[in-house]
């Protein structure tokens, strides 16, 4: 805790936006500080084991100064990328294990934190899209199954080859879900609230991201701000046409799962592969003045969620800070 201090801004999240924010804010020369309830890039090294980003280098680099550290067209894993993010922050202000509890406005913000209070004329909340999992409402009864998010999921070591699974998603990670699951249980059925979409075969995937600013000009004709979704990989479509295939569900009881066409089915584990809240615990402080955010979805663009459109929205976002500093 930084006893009696105002900080000209506070930002609340060591990820990319917290970083990249807090790289223009050490330039501006401006007393600032960053809070991280975890470790700094906490979501990326609480990803799988084996996830690799799906975008490029030339995507996911956060500073110009960074761009040749890896090849443009190589992907890094999401552990890699975190210790990306460690090496770039090392020399920010930064106060790891403080986790945000709640904020008070007056004249200025004071942040209820698990390290004490903190006060500060600006708060950016660049908590990220990871921070909030997302599981559907559904009705509970003594559920004894095991329930996960994608967030949660390591490896596939804590599933035994005769459990019954239920993977609930259909896009990106679903698929990432399946992909790793499969190779050692299968009994494995699908709960999809929409129909599956597939991303297009590896070359033409590898042609779309290497050209990706292109494509996203495009994109951003039909609509700015529309909300992306990404598709499961196309190297899944054969895995998927041999499950069983569920809709939404109804409810739990125990193992059972009763969905939406009356269907019952028992299992042992659930996996929540259905994203993440747009929004988080800071919501209400959102129209608040002095108070911005980062990394949520649309914010600025369909970018914005993603690592290039953090890269370009923490200019714009200090466009508007600025006025007010």
């Amino acid at each position: 805790m930084r006893d009696r201090v105002i900080f000209d801004i506070i930002v609340i999240g060591a990820g990319p936006s917290g970083i990249a924010l807090g790289h223009i804010l050490k330039e501006k020369n401006l007393n600032y500080l960053i809070l991280e309830k975890g470790r700094i890039a906490n979501s990326f090294f609480n990803m799988p084991d084996k996830l690799s980003l799906i975008t490029l280098w030339r995507s996911n680099y956060l500073r110009e100064a960074d761009r040749e550290l890896f090849d443009l067209n190589s992907t890094q894993t999401a552990k890699e990328y975190g210790g990306y993010l460690v090496k770039i922050a090392q020399d920010l202000e930064i106060e790891e294990s403080c986790e945000v509890l709640g904020i008070e406005k007056e004249d200025i913000y004071t942040l209820k934190t698990s390290s004490g209070d903190y006060q500060s004329k600006i708060v950016v909340d660049a908590s990220g899209y990871f921070s909030s999992p997302y599981i559907p409402k559904f009705q509970k009864n003594d559920v004894t199954a095991k329930i996960y998010h994608f967030n949660d999921f390591k490896n596939a070591d804590m599933i035994h080859s005769d459990d019954r699974i239920l993977i609930v998603g259909s896009r990106l990670s679903a698929g990432q879900l399946i992909g790793e699951l499969s190779s050692r249980c299968k009994n494995i059925s699908l709960s999809l609230r929409s129909e599956v979409k597939y991303s297009s075969k590896v070359g033409v995937r590898n042609f779309f991201l290497r050209n990706i600013k292109l494509f996203d000009f495009l994109i951003s004709l039909v609509g700015r701000r529309k909300k992306l979704e990404v598709p499961m990989d196309y190297e899944y479509k054969q895995i998927v046409s041999t499950l069983s295939h569920y809709p939404k569900i109804a409810s739990i009881t125990h193992k059972s799962v009763t969905f939406e066409d009356s269907r019952v089915a028992e299992f042992d584990y659930i996996f929540f592969a259905t994203g993440y809240e747009n929004v988080g615990q800071f919501t209400k402080h959102y129209s608040t003045k002095n108070f911005y955010s980062i990394g949520r979805e649309c914010l600025y663009s369909f970018k914005s969620r993603f690592l290039r459109g953090i890269r370009e929205d923490v200019f714009k976002l200090w466009k508007e800070i600025e006025v007010n500093i």
